[in-house]
């Protein structure tokens, strides 16, 4: 939301952005965004039947309404557009005091799919259930892929005529190519960025890093992510890694570094050589962009949102979600090309970036809101 916000800024709009503190309730500005965060107080009484009903999610739906409202009363509001994901317009979606707009980015229930942890039917029935009545309730839908476009239709029985393909936005001055060939001699090698955790296709890569070493034993792997809870049991995936590459001798050649801030990102990205995301299921891929607009090639999953924008051999290459062999095979195909047909693999990436860049994307958002303002 911080990047979209950035690009309606750009264009002269007064933005917003209320998200969640664990720390004190506070207002800041950031750049010429103003961003309220609202805190949640633990009710343990109430939070006992998380288990069975989304609790934390209702109660911060609540408090993102709460503080709207008074926002509202403040200075006023054209519209206000909301996440799908965790119902997050919930309460404001029954007593709307202005028109709102919900993009879907990746419902619950597709989570859910990928996911190890077990949850009650009951909380999975009333998650589904939710979700989808913040997004029939909307004045308008954004999709961000045609994939997502065609899973809402079919999931939630959603008109495709109400949904608007509008993809993600990133700010191309800072995620950006390296003067020179910054990735010839370096450390990073093949990286990868995004949670540890089973939907993101992270078993898949490491059970291929052993492949790759076969023929390439000086390839080297960098994982940068937030380890999570979500091995079997609720152990952590990073140890469940860690684990299933020592036991193939291969535990050296990959280096795990926690979440760090997203313009720290730019750096690991203009340094490797390529960016794989091999989800196995990905509704964009917004780390796949960042890649791209700093010039590296991408290798990621065919049914991932990014792979409609990706031409299979011209800025990356495309794999069979799952199947360690095939992204093995892809990523030794890869390191075994020229280095100058590399590097125009990685001019044309940029090239593909540019399609989300902040004013492109703001104008597509700027004509919605209008439309919506209007009531067309």
């Amino acid at each position: 939301m911080s990047s979209i916000a950035r690009a309606l800024t750009r264009l002269g709009h007064a933005v917003s952005v209320v998200s969640i503190t664990h720390r004190e309730e506070r207002s800041e500005r950031d750049g010429d965004v103003e961003v309220h965060r609202v805190a949640l107080k633990r009710r343990r009484l109430l939070w006992r039947f998380d288990p069975w009903a989304p609790v934390w999610n209702l109660e911060y739906s609540a408090r993102v309404h709460a503080k709207l409202r008074e926002l509202q009363r403040e200075r006023g509001f054209d519209v206000i557009q909301f996440p799908e994901w965790g119902f997050e317009g919930f309460w404001f979606s029954r007593r709307p005091f202005c028109p709102f707009v919900v993009k879907v980015h990746g419902p619950l229930f597709l989570n859910r799919q990928y996911d190890r942890v077990e949850r009650s039917r009951l909380r999975n029935w009333l998650e589904d259930r939710l979700e989808r009545s913040v997004v029939l309730r909307a004045n308008a839908i954004i999709t961000s892929s045609r994939s997502m476009t065609e899973l809402t239709a079919k999931a939630w029985g959603v008109s495709r005529e109400r949904m608007t393909l509008i993809p993600n936005t990133i700010d191309l001055d800072v995620f950006r190519p390296a003067a020179g060939d910054a990735a010839s001699n370096d450390e990073v090698g093949i990286l990868y960025v995004g949670r540890l955790e089973y939907r993101k296709g992270v078993e898949t890569l490491t059970d291929a890093v052993a492949k790759v070493l076969t023929r390439r034993p000086e390839a080297r792997f960098t994982l940068i992510g937030r380890d999570t809870p979500t091995a079997p049991g609720g152990a952590s995936v990073q140890q469940q890694l860690e684990s299933r590459l020592a036991e193939r001798g291969v535990r050296a050649a990959v280096r795990f570094l926690p979440a760090v801030d997203r313009r720290e990102l730019v750096s690991f990205y203009q340094r490797c050589q390529v960016f794989v995301m091999p989800s196995l299921y990905e509704p964009v891929g917004f780390t796949g962009i960042e890649a791209m607009a700093c010039g590296r090639p991408v290798i990621a999953s065919n049914n991932a949102g990014l792979a409609e924008w990706m031409q299979a051999g011209d800025c990356g290459m495309l794999v069979e979600p799952g199947s360690a062999d095939d992204l093995a095979q892809k990523l030794l195909r890869f390191l075994e090309l020229p280095v100058a047909t590399r590097q125009a693999m990685g001019q044309a990436a940029r090239h593909v970036a540019e399609n989300f860049s902040m004013e492109r994307i703001g104008r597509q958002l700027e004509a919605l809101y209008r439309s919506v303002l209007a009531g067309t």
